[in-house]
């Protein structure tokens, strides 16, 4: 089905009918976070039957049966994405730090009462931990409260 409305997307963009949206929708294989405990919305058949059908997964079993893929391309895969994380991480953690009251910032129109007290909550903590002992890190934010310490 992806093939077909991508190779359609395609011919409607190479006639010059502008360009497409395409809406693909798959089931999320993994956790939303490493906190998070799928077995209380999932059931184990579910988690089957999304493994039987996942297209990433697929997709390897096709190029395996013509030899386009194998263990060793796999390895250089995950190296190359690897370094290109740890790379990204670098360049994060490295990049100036902003204000963290952006946060707030053209997001609604009109301020929320919620919203103002998720404001002043943040401005309290910044506050609280501006003063950092000697050696930690003292970037706003830093705390782990809308900042980029280590172990956020």
């Amino acid at each position: 089905a992806t093939y077909a409305v991508t190779k359609k997307a395609v011919e409607q963009a190479r006639a010059g009918d502008g360009p497409a949206f395409i809406e693909a929708l798959t089931y999320r294989m993994e956790a939303h976070t490493t906190s998070d405990d799928p077995t209380r919305y999932r059931t184990e058949e579910e988690e089957q039957e999304a493994a039987r059908t996942d297209p990433l997964a697929r997709m390897k079993q096709y190029l395996k049966r013509r030899d386009l893929y194998d263990q060793e391309l796999e390895d250089a895969i995950d190296e190359h994405a690897g370094g290109e994380a740890q790379r990204m991480r670098d360049e994060i953690y490295d990049a100036p730090h902003g204000d963290p009251m952006e946060l707030f910032e053209h997001v609604y129109v009109d301020d929320t009462g919620h919203f103002e007290r998720q404001r002043e909550q943040l401005r309290a903590e910044l506050a609280s931990v501006a003063g950092g002992a000697e050696g930690e890190r003292s970037t706003p934010g830093a705390s782990g409260v809308g900042g980029t310490g280590e172990g956020n």
